[in-house]
């Protein structure tokens, strides 16, 4: 999912989060046997709707990759991306972890 280009507030400024992003692994096995060869797909979503709208503070902007990812014998795993997209940090409190929201999901206060 590509986000629409949104200015960036600035760090520090007060922002309304409608919804969290988190990334999801998912498994395909490509083979007979379960154990021949996995491929795993690295992709962000939108994880968690708010049931009303969140006040957080802005505190960065990360950039993100969709792709594949795959075991490869005597090398490791090897991340292939194949989409790239810029997220949101925010954070609600100190008590909190910050997380990632896309930019789409929030509106800038002023």
């Amino acid at each position: 999912m590509a986000s629409v280009t949104k200015t960036r507030p600035q760090f520090g400024q007060t922002v309304t989060v409608t919804a969290k992003a988190w990334r999801r692994n998912r498994y395909e096995v490509k083979g007979a046997f379960p154990d021949q060869y996995t491929q795993t797909f690295r992709v962000w979503e939108r994880f968690l709707a708010f049931k009303s709208p969140r006040r957080a503070m802005y505190i960065g902007f990360r950039t993100k990759y969709n792709g594949e990812s795959e075991w490869i014998d005597e090398v490791g795993n090897v991340f292939t991306p194949n989409e790239h997209f810029e997220m949101w940090l925010v954070v609600e409190d100190e008590r909190h972890a910050p997380y990632f929201v896309w930019p789409d999901d929030c509106e800038v206060n002023a």
